[in-house]
C-alpha cells in the first residue's frame, strides 16, 4: 500500500475545495498521516449562522448528524477553537465518564468506541465572518499525542486555512446568489436576465409563470418569442438594440418597450428591456448586459389584501374592495365581483379615501400600485428553513431545556 504522503493529502484538500463530495476522502487521506482514529473538519458562516459539519472520518455517522444539527454551537471544545489564535491547538484527554464531557461533540459521537478519548483540534481560519475548525481524535489504548504529533497536525492547519478561506468565498457567493434569487422571486414582475444576443441567462418565478402560460410570450433556447411573428421581431430588435448598446457604450441610458398581444381578448403584456448597470456586467460576451420586464397586468392575488389592513388600518371588506378595484378598476366593476349594491362599495370606498389620505380612486391605484402591488404574495415555497427554529438543548446537567449563554 502506497504510504500517505503530505503531498497527497494538501492535494486531496485543494480537490475536495472544487468537488464538495471530495472532503471525506482528503479527511481520510489527513487521518492516515496523523495516524490517528477520527478527523472532524468544522465551518462556520458567522455572519448568517451556525458551525456545520464539512466532513469526518471515524466518527458514528448518525450520532454525528443528531449533534450538528442541534448542539453543536454549544460544543466546549468548539467554542474554545473559536476563541484562540488560528493555528493554537486545544490537546484534550476526556474520560467519558467524567460528567464534565457532556457538552462535547466527541462523547455523543465517538462514546460506541471507547471510555476515553484522546483530542486535538485549532482555528484553522478565525477571522471576520468565517471560522473552521480541525480535529483528530485517537481512543485510549493508542499512545497519547506526542509533541511530534502536534507539529504534523499543526503542519497541515494552514493548508486546510486556505482551503476553507476559499470554500468561504465559494460558499458566501452562492449565499448570496441564492439570497437575490430568492428576493427577486418575491417581485411580482417577470425578470429575464439576457447576454448581448438576447438569450436568457437568469429568469425569476414570475417570468416562468408567464412563459409556461404560452399566451402570448415563450422562451425556448433561451430566446424570447412572442406568438405573432412581427412581434417577435420587433422585441428581438428591441432586446437586441438595448443589450448592444450596453456592450458598444458601457451604461447605456436607452431603454426598449412593446406591447405582446395575448389570446381570448386579454390585456397584452407589457415588456420594458433596460441596460444594466455597467459595474454589473462581468464584461465577457455571455455575461448579463440587460434586463427584461415582463408585467402582467392580470396576474394572479398580489400582497395588496394580504397588507393593505396593516398599512392603512383597512376593514377586511375595505381591504378587499381595494384589491378588486386594483384588479379591475371602476365602482360598478368592483360591486358587481363582490355582490355588493353600489351604495354599500361608496361608503366603503370613502372610508378607504379617509384613511388612506386620497381623494379619488386615480389616487388610490396610483397608492397602492407605486408600492405595495409590485410585491408578490407568500406561496407554499415561503416560511422558515426548519434549520432556524429553535431546537430542543442539553443543559450542562444533561436536562432537556434551552441553554441561555453561561447561566447556571
Amino acid at each position: 500500500m502506497k504510504r500517505i504522503t503530505l503531498a497527497d493529502v494538501t492535494g486531496s484538500i485543494f480537490e475536495a475545495v472544487a468537488d464538495a463530495s471530495l472532503w471525506p476522502a482528503a479527511l481520510t487521506r489527513a487521518g492516515t498521516l496523523l495516524d490517528v482514529d477520527g478527523m472532524l473538519l468544522l465551518y462556520c458562516n458567522t455572519r448568517v449562522g451556525r458551525p456545520q459539519v464539512i466532513a469526518s472520518t471515524g466518527f458514528d455517522g448518525e450520532a454525528l448528524a443528531g449533534v450538528a444539527s442541534r448542539h453543536l454551537d454549544d460544543d466546549e471544545l468548539v467554542r474554545e477553537s473559536f476563541q484562540r489564535p488560528a493555528g493554537e491547538i486545544v490537546s484534550r484527554t476526556y474520560s467519558f465518564r467524567d460528567p464534565g464531557t457532556r457538552t462535547t461533540i466527541f462523547r455523543r459521537s465517538l462514546s460506541h468506541v471507547t471510555e476515553r478519548i484522546q483530542v486535538a483540534g485549532a482555528a484553522a481560519v478565525r477571522s471576520a465572518g468565517v471560522h473552521a475548525s480541525l480535529w483528530m481524535a485517537r481512543d485510549e489504548s493508542r499512545a497519547p499525542f506526542s509533541s511530534r504529533d502536534l507539529a504534523a497536525f499543526g503542519g497541515l492547519l494552514p493548508h486546510f486555512g486556505r482551503a476553507m478561506t476559499v470554500h468561504h468565498r465559494v460558499a458566501s457567493a452562492e449565499l448570496e446568489a441564492n439570497l437575490t434569487a430568492g428576493a427577486i422571486d418575491r417581485i411580482a414582475v417577470g425578470m429575464v436576465l439576457i447576454d448581448a444576443d438576447g438569450r436568457a441567462i437568469l429568469v425569476n418565478r414570475e417570468a416562468d409563470r408567464i412563459f409556461a402560460q404560452a399566451d402570448g410570450l415563450s422562451i425556448r433556447d433561451g430566446l424570447m418569442y412572442a406568438a405573432d411573428s412581427n412581434q417577435t421581431s420587433r422585441l428581438r430588435q428591441a432586446i437586441r438594440r438595448v443589450g448592444r448598446g450596453a456592450v458598444e457604450h458601457g451604461e447605456s441610458t436607452g431603454a426598449a418597450a412593446i406591447r405582446v398581444a395575448r389570446s381570448g381578448g386579454r390585456s397584452p403584456y407589457h415588456v420594458v428591456v433596460i441596460p444594466l448597470p455597467r459595474w454589473c456586467q462581468p464584461g465577457s460576451s455571455t455575461s448579463a448586459v440587460a434586463v427584461v420586464f415582463v408585467t402582467d397586468s392580470e396576474r394572479g392575488p398580489s400582497t395588496v389584501e394580504l397588507v393593505c389592513g396593516d398599512l392603512y388600518g383597512l376593514t377586511a371588506a375595505e381591504t378587499r374592495l381595494v384589491s378588486t378595484l386594483v384588479e379591475s378598476p371602476g365602482l360598478t366593476a368592483a360591486a358587481k365581483t363582490l355582490g355588493l349594491s353600489r351604495n354599500t362599495v361608496h361608503s366603503q370606498l370613502a372610508s378607504v379615501f379617509q384613511k388612506t389620505g386620497t381623494r379619488s380612486q386615480t389616487e388610490l391605484l396610483r397608492l397602492v400600485l407605486g408600492g405595495i402591488a409590485p410585491i408578490k404574495a407568500p406561496d407554499v415555497s415561503s416560511g422558515f428553513h426548519p434549520v432556524l427554529v429553535e431546537p430542543d438543548r442539553l443543559d450542562d446537567r444533561g436536562r432537556l431545556g434551552i441553554v441561555h449563554g453561561d447561566e447556571s
